[in-house]
């Protein structure tokens, strides 16, 4: 049976002369003919570009590889008869004009081979294969002499219908041999031009800027009504990821500097501190009040106070060691400078302000609480997910609030994205029924992990060239940095730079590429999260939930690894169904 394009039931089509055509084309020809059913065109006039539009439709189009193509013509109904080359059909009450059908087949077999030879690129002229016209009278017998425009092996008539592919191959060798057969690849290029796949497709930008107004409005909205809370003079607030902490605990930060109170702003990324200087400069209006706001990460903070103080702050090189001085010794060097800075005079702020505390082990906080105000009694405000943790047991503050507020509404992320990312840890969380649904979570699969970096440098070219985002839209995030990952090679796609830089994303450098720990407390339009393999003590579930949750809008998952796909894919699949 030949493959039928489109594979309607017969049924299906209204007039009855091309249905009993394609019934007897497709029961009749073997599987290495295409038959396309009813293939309308559009051309400029003598196939100038600026000449006006034509249009027509081939009844069917019959495509071999052997061959080429073949433009079937079919005339049903009344009687007709040729007088000369016009053709004329019978009527009750005399006699009608119609369009010659053998000059309709040869119009639309020229206009075909024309449209394949453009859209090709020149690369199938006519001159390359056959092509040919016939007509079908499948319910008409021929009889007298034939015009001269036609001949006896284009003409099938109701006594020909049960030979059909004997007819169909008649008229293919009734025309010019041409030169050879097409390749397998230009047949398929041949069926690809002239029934190619068209889509109309919703660009991201407008769905993202729709989405980012909906999502700063709901965040801005949470943060409002959690303004109450800051009454309390000590205040732990856990939530989810996106759910607005960072925003709640600078809004909070400000709200004592309002009063006069300078606070210490404390988190654990470097590159959040370093986002939050950014973001209290960048507002003329609240200048003088950010002048009272100090934003560290710990470390920074802990290696400015040992140097005001005259404390060596040197980082071992070995590996081991550095961990331990991160963790450790960083908190007792802190702890030192403090107790030297508060000897000689009062504690340095009025209110202390922790974000990322599930990050913080417990000897920070006896480092911090001597810079502010009454100590562990004063004015103390934390923010943490314990789901993001870096720590392997991840514990709050080691001293008991007043107050303890939960947040589990997820402002930051399209409610797919955040259905997935909770299910990973998983948590609950929620979504306001004012968000964005947004667009599904898109998985890759590499097969090996060579391949991650020509997969990933597709979807950035996609991003950059067809929804024509910007760089500083976008961010790559994998278990390693950079030059320990697949990316080590790809410097730019599509002229825009690969950045490790933060701060250079941000001014529009380039698109960033860092890890799901160097970007806690940040978030882009779109995240592409490559080199997923198992996970590990390298790349834990916590990692990948903070990686997935990043994405506001736009979420592409590259895994090279079966078992962490199907951890995804489980994810998803839940998310789905909790909907």
């Amino acid at each position: 049976m030949a493959i039928m394009i489109p594979d309607v039931s017969p049924d299906q089509i209204v007039h009855g002369s091309e249905r009993d055509v394609f019934i007897a084309l497709r029961d009749q020809l073997p599987n290495t003919y295409r038959v396309v059913h009813s293939l309308p065109w559009l051309r400029p006039e003598r196939d100038s570009v600026d000449a006006p539009l034509r249009e027509g439709e081939a009844d069917f189009v019959i495509f071999h590889p052997g061959y080429g193509l073949l433009v079937l013509e079919v005339k049903g109904g009344e009687e007709m008869f040729a007088r000369g080359h016009q053709w004329f059909r019978k009527l009750a009450k005399g006699e009608r004009r119609i369009t010659n059908p053998f000059d309709q087949a040869r119009r639309n077999m020229h206009a075909l081979t024309n449209a394949v030879e453009e859209r090709t690129g020149g690369r199938l002229p006519p001159s390359k294969y056959v092509y040919a016209y016939a007509v079908v009278f499948p319910h008409g017998r021929a009889k007298g002499l034939l015009p001269l425009d036609v001949a006896d092996q284009i003409l099938i008539d109701v006594d020909r219908m049960p030979e059909l592919e004997r007819m169909i191959e008649k008229a293919f060798t009734a025309f010019p041999g041409k030169a050879g057969k097409l390749e397998r690849t230009e047949f398929i290029e041949m069926l690809d031009v002239l029934m190619p796949r068209f889509q109309i497709v919703r660009p991201l930008s407008p769905q993202i800027e729709a989405g980012r107004e909906k999502l700063l409005e709901l965040t801005e909205n949470q943060a409002l009504a959690f303004h109450g809370l800051f009454a309390n003079k000590q205040l732990l607030i856990e939530g989810v990821a996106g759910s607005g902490k960072t925003l709640l605990a600078m809004e909070r930060a400000l709200a004592s500097a309002r009063q006069g109170i300078r606070c210490l702003f404390v988190c654990y990324n470097k590159e959040l501190a370093q986002w939050l200087r950014e973001q209290l400069g960048a507002d003329p209006s609240r200048a003088e009040i950010a002048k009272l706001i100090d934003v560290y990460h710990f470390h920074s903070l802990a290696a400015e106070l040992a140097k005001e103080v005259g404390l060596p702050f040197e980082v071992p090189t070995d590996q081991a060691k550095a961990r331990q001085f991160w963790d450790e010794d960083a908190a007792s060097i802190l702890e030192r400078a403090v107790a030297s800075l508060v000897a000689i005079g009062e504690p340095r702020y009025g209110a202390l302000v922790v974000d990322e505390a599930q990050d913080f082990a417990e000897l920070w906080w006896y480092a911090l609480f001597p810079l502010v105000k009454d100590g562990e009694d004063g004015a103390i405000f934390v923010f943490m997910d314990l789901a993001q943790s870096l720590r392997a047991s991840a514990s709050p503050p080691p001293f008991e609030f007043p107050a303890r507020y939960a947040l589990n509404v997820n402002c930051r992320n399209t409610k797919r994205i955040a259905r997935l990312s909770a299910n990973l840890v998983p948590i609950e969380t929620l979504s306001p029924a004012g968000a964005p649904v947004g667009v599904d979570v898109r998985m890759l699969r590499a097969t090996a992990p060579t391949q991650q970096a020509g997969l990933v440098a597709n979807e950035l070219r996609r991003m950059l060239e067809v929804e024509h985002l910007a760089p500083h839209q976008i961010v790559l995030i994998g278990p390693a940095a950079k030059e320990r990952s697949s990316l080590k090679g790809l410097s730019e796609v599509s002229g825009t730079s690969i950045v490790t830089s933060a701060s250079e994303w941000r001014t529009g450098k380039g698109v960033l590429c860092t890890t799901a720990r160097s970007f806690k407390g940040l978030e882009a339009d779109v995240v592409i999260v490559y080199d997923l393999a198992a996970l590990g003590a390298g790349f834990t579930s916590a990692d990948l939930y903070v990686a997935c949750s990043r994405a506001r809008h736009v979420l592409i998952l590259v895994c090279h690894d079966e078992r962490i796909r199907s951890v995804l894919e489980q994810a998803d699949a839940v998310s789905r169904s909790n909907a």
